[in-house]
């Protein structure tokens, strides 16, 4: 809704003969797509926290490799797959859009979750952790929203 509202605003809007302010399907898959990612998301996050106990700099950093090598990808792939298969696409659509959009988006991933992560692993003590990557998160769904509803 935060994407379609600046789209509305800027009078860039994807979808501009719509008849309602917002395209709620679009804000259904993406509630959808949020509900499948969090679980393992927050599951990931406490095998850190097993493994990698402490804030200090080395475990900080192991932490932010592993999130980024093996979550960040996996997380990039669910967002696209879940939502072409709610879009009703063709598995192969999805792939290539997956393909096409992949490079730009995990880019932007080590841009954002790196530094942010720091924050989360050195200062956010550890029950508000999921709580603080769901507020960057928030940030984070609207760019991949702009990245998947654009050509």
């Amino acid at each position: 809704m935060i994407l379609q509202e600046i789209e509305i605003q800027k009078g860039k809007q994807i979808f501009p003969k719509l008849k309602k302010r917002y395209d709620w399907k679009r804000v259904h898959r993406m509630f959808w797509v949020g509900i499948i990612q969090g679980p393992p998301q927050h599951i990931f996050f406490k095998c850190l926290d097993k493994y990698y106990p402490g804030h200090d700099y080395i475990s900080i950093m192991k932490k932010i490799l592993l999130d980024q090598v093996i979550q960040s990808p996996l997380c990039i792939a669910l967002f696209f797959v879940s939502n072409g298969i709610l879009e009703g696409q063709e598995f192969s659509v999805t792939v290539s859009e997956l393909k096409k959009k992949f490079i730009v988006v995990y880019c932007i991933d080590w841009l954002l979750w790196p530094p942010a992560q720091v924050l989360n692993f050195y200062y956010v003590p550890p029950q508000y952790r999921v709580l603080y990557v769901n507020l960057t998160t928030l940030m984070y769904n609207v760019f991949l929203s702009f990245t998947k509803h654009r050509e």
